[in-house]
């Protein structure tokens, strides 16, 4: 599901007015803290993470830039629920939201926004018929973007439970 923050800070110079700042974000990729408020993946104070955490941490930052990359709404009712999977023997996280339902051509452009945001980031990129796939080959991350039956894009992108650590082949 997705959620919405508000950041608020107060006045600080009641002459110039500097300080004031609101700041209020919807998005599918800031998830509920232990606190129940919502948050995005990076925590204001650094704390070690679990290979579980920094795995879902590292699946939502990738969402998210795809998200930024779309530019679109996202659907509210559309997921964004963060979970975990099991495939023959192998676990994953996975996190899964929609758009909002879009006209044919804006649909369109935000799927080449997205295949660029892919292809400048390194992704190994694939377009099937009715879906854009594409593989980060530094953590394994999959990412598919698939048109849904009510006009919008059904965003799914998924990785190892355990974070991938590639070491360069010995000499």
């Amino acid at each position: 599901m997705a959620t919405r923050t508000q950041i608020q800070n107060s006045v600080t110079d009641q002459a110039t007015g500097d300080g004031t700042a609101v700041l209020t974000v919807t998005s599918p990729c800031y998830v509920p803290t232990s606190g129940g408020s919502a948050s995005p993946s990076a925590q204001s104070q650094p704390q070690p993470l679990s290979a579980d955490e920094a795995s879902q941490q590292a699946v939502l930052a990738h969402s998210s830039r795809i998200y930024e990359a779309l530019r679109v709404r996202h659907d509210a009712a559309g997921g964004g629920e963060l979970r975990t999977v099991e495939n023959e023997g192998a676990t994953y996280v996975h996190h899964a939201w929609a758009t909002e339902p879009l006209a044919e051509d804006r649909a369109a452009r935000a799927v080449a926004r997205a295949q660029g945001h892919f292809e400048g980031a390194g992704w190994q990129v694939r377009g099937v018929p009715g879906r854009l796939v594409a593989l980060n080959p530094a953590d394994e991350v999959v990412a598919q973007l698939a048109r849904a039956d009510d006009g919008g894009l059904n965003v799914g992108v998924t990785g190892p439970a355990t974070p991938v650590v590639h070491t360069p082949p010995s000499a």
